[in-house]
């Protein structure tokens, strides 16, 4: 769930590297008991892991299982209809595995990994190459042995000048 302002564009991201982006307004207004609309057609075995609002950052900032990270300019995913499959969004090969997370920000933004062993490193996102949305990202993070990335997190900054 995201607070909007009713004029963005929805990121939904699946585990399989898909990425579909639709206008906000595709998605009327309803109750709480209501079951929704569809956002996203997955595939089998495949599911949403995350949601972003074209507000909140100019990148895609994404990492595999494996490892690999890479942050892709919004401008490369088109903007379609919701209910649609989307486009790749992020190459996933055997080396990569599957991807553990994503958000929208900016390179100035740093972000946290966290792996199955309880590693947890702060990497800046300005660190990861821009590439675009069919790569498959560079080493981001090295994990053991039968470990893998299990999340990605924006680190939020709080300003105190309130």
């Amino acid at each position: 769930m995201k607070l909007t302002n009713g004029k963005a564009d929805v990121f939904l991201v699946s585990e399989r590297g898909q990425v579909i982006r639709f206008k906000e307004s595709l998605v009327r207004p309803m109750g709480r008991a209501a079951a929704g609309v569809i956002g996203m057609r997955l595939a089998p075995e495949d599911r949403v892991i995350s949601l972003g609002l074209s507000t909140d950052g100019e990148e895609m900032i994404s990492v595999s299982q494996q490892g690999y990270g890479k942050r892709t300019p919004l401008r490369d995913y088109p903007v379609k209809g919701r209910g649609g499959k989307g486009v790749i969004g992020h190459q996933l090969t055997s080396k990569t595995g599957a991807l553990a997370g994503a958000f929208i920000g900016s390179k100035d933004q740093d972000m946290f990994v966290i792996s199955s062993s309880g590693i947890v490193i702060r990497v800046p996102a300005g660190e990861i190459r821009r590439v675009g949305r069919a790569s498959q990202g560079v080493r981001t993070m090295r994990v053991e042995d039968g470990a893998h990335v299990v999340a990605l997190a924006p680190v939020i900054v709080q300003n105190d000048d309130a």
